[in-house]
């Protein structure tokens, strides 16, 4: 073969060897493409995942939950409280648990909360360190719990919750963020004890509003200014706790334990296993009985009614719309709504240990008779 032959077959296999920019873009448009497609499955994946996860934590505390009441003979309370509730301004005592001593610029030390419903499921998953860790003597804002309670519990967070990581900076800080709150009830906002105000007398402030007793919120003692527990129909209470007798609507029909978003920002108090507080480790006052009905995962401010909202509003407005996180502030803790991030609902537990998802749609009568412990309201949800 000639020199000259050889060189032209040569040139000819170069300039085929090489991609043209046309093929290169046809190539990036197909890639591109190609995991256009691929990345909402992906993306689909890990969240089944996340929400299996979260579904898994749901039956390991379930099964905490049967544990101790086995151990017990009860449930635990949502939350215990030492002494009457915090004055307020002009002296008026507001009731144990709703608000913290931050309200009115006192110190710690006049911090009621020692403990939670989430403090006594944890020796019962593995986390017995951290419950002989906690001082119960002390409040739950004291320094000496600064540690223990900035402990991330893997059992009490949702892989899916986007806010998780963020520690809360209220009531002294270095708060672990909690994606779980117990059942308080799903009751109408008014007192259905006739309680004794001085000058008043004896008031019943659902009959006032209308509201049948039995929606109402329970006290003992009837006296405003001795009240130490508070109560609804669900199966936990601030130093209340029931029995499984009390659940005679039955245990494969009442809600134990809800989903519970962690707070948008550091001042949101929302979603904290620590803070037996409404809206940070319970839920209570959604359901067909409140501001016309209240739906899991409702976008309306009035579902979540949080101390400190206001604040937590000023910093991040936008956050709170777009994650459907919203809240108003009456200067305490009133109101908190199951949420989850959940494209399909809201994830819960029942007392007899199973967990499943229950959608958004779903009927408000159904939802609150979930929600009551003895209403003689039995419903079937599959």
């Amino acid at each position: 073969m000639s020199l000259d032959r050889q060189a032209n077959i040569d040139a000819s296999v170069s300039s085929r060897s090489g991609m043209t920019v046309l093929e290169l873009l046809v190539v990036i448009a197909i890639v591109s493409m190609l995991l256009g497609l691929l990345l909402p499955a992906v993306m689909s994946a890990r969240e089944a995942a996340r929400k299996m996860q979260c579904l898994s934590n749901l039956r390991q505390i379930g099964l905490a939950v049967s544990n101790y009441e086995s151990a017990h003979s009860r449930l635990p309370a949502a939350s215990l409280w030492q002494g009457r509730g915090v004055v307020i301004n002009g002296g008026v005592i507001g009731f144990p648990g709703t608000r913290d001593y931050s309200q009115n610029g006192l110190t710690w030390q006049q911090d009621g909360f020692r403990s939670g419903f989430f403090h006594a499921l944890l020796p019962y998953i593995e986390q017995a360190a951290i419950y002989e860790r906690w001082d119960y003597s002390l409040p739950v804002s004291s320094p000496v719990n600064f540690v223990v309670r900035g402990v991330v519990v893997p059992t009490f967070v949702c892989p899916s919750d986007p806010f998780s990581s963020t520690k809360g900076s209220f009531q002294g800080g270095n708060w672990a963020r909690g994606c779980y709150g117990v059942n308080a009830g799903p009751n109408a906002r008014c007192l259905a004890t006739p309680i004794s105000i001085l000058g008043v007398g004896s008031v019943s402030f659902c009959d006032i509003v209308g509201v049948s007793q039995n929606l109402g919120i329970n006290l003992s003692p009837p006296d405003a200014l001795r009240v130490n527990q508070i109560w609804g129909s669900g199966i936990a209470g601030i130093n209340r706790a029931f029995r499984m007798s009390d659940v005679t609507d039955g245990i494969s029909q009442t809600i134990v334990v809800d989903e519970l978003r962690s707070g948008i920002n550091a001042a949101d108090r929302r979603g904290v296993w620590a803070l037996p507080m409404i809206g940070s480790s319970i839920t209570f006052g959604h359901g067909k009985w409140n501001y016309g009905g209240i739906a899991p995962n409702v976008c309306r401010d009035e579902a979540d009614q949080i101390q400190d909202c206001a604040l937590v509003l000023s910093q991040a407005i936008q956050v709170s719309k777009t994650q459907c996180m919203p809240c108003t502030d009456f200067g305490a803790s009133y109101m908190a709504t199951p949420r989850s991030v959940h494209v399909s609902g809201v994830q819960a537990l029942r007392l007899d240990g199973s967990a499943s998802m229950i959608a958004h749609e779903i009927d408000l009568n159904v939802w609150t008779a979930l929600h009551t412990r003895s209403s003689a309201d039995v419903v079937t949800v599959e």
